[in-house]
């Protein structure tokens, strides 16, 4: 992460700060606390090294009804002139992102959603297939945390550059 880069974005009136990172095919991180979060640092990490990487830190205010995480979703895409990103989501936004993919399906190239805990117990690996543009990865960060997360991030950018999961 040594070239990456801290800017503010500017939509109307709200101030997204943003890292940015890396050359390529753009590719959207959307984590509640971006960078300070272990899993999302490594994906940032591995993914500029070939894809032009943002990392918005998420706006207070952002999500409650007087600025929906989908239109914020929008002006952030727009305003940073992304085009067909993919898109990697925590649990907490990857709702969100599939809302705003299914609604308009030009405006990204794939979804990867990272849920974690909460995994589907009849995974018994904990990575569920990638069918479609559409990528849903558990990361079990209580047993074994590391060796999920690496699991999940290897996924990850197998399903990025192309391979199947």
């Amino acid at each position: 992460m040594s070239s990456s880069a801290e800017a503010v974005l500017q939509t109307g009136e709200i101030e997204t700060r943003y890292v940015r990172a890396g050359t390529g095919a753009p590719m959207l991180l959307l984590f509640h606390t971006a960078l300070t979060d272990p899993l999302a640092a490594a994906l940032f990490a591995q993914l500029a090294a070939r894809y032009r990487v943002v990392a918005p830190h998420v706006p207070a205010g952002v999500g409650s009804p007087g600025m929906p995480l989908a239109t914020w979703l929008r002006a952030l895409v727009d305003g940073l002139g992304l085009v067909r990103p993919t898109a990697i989501a925590d649990e907490s936004l990857a709702g969100t992102l599939l809302g705003f993919s299914l609604v308009d399906p030009g405006r990204v190239a794939g979804v990867v959603a990272v849920c974690r805990d909460d995994a589907d117990p009849a995974t018994s690996v904990g990575m569920l297939h990638a069918a479609h543009g559409l990528l849903v990865v558990a990361v079990d960060s209580a047993e074994q945390p590391a060796k999920s997360a690496e699991l999940a991030i290897a996924e990850i950018v197998r399903f990025v550059d192309g391979g199947s999961a």
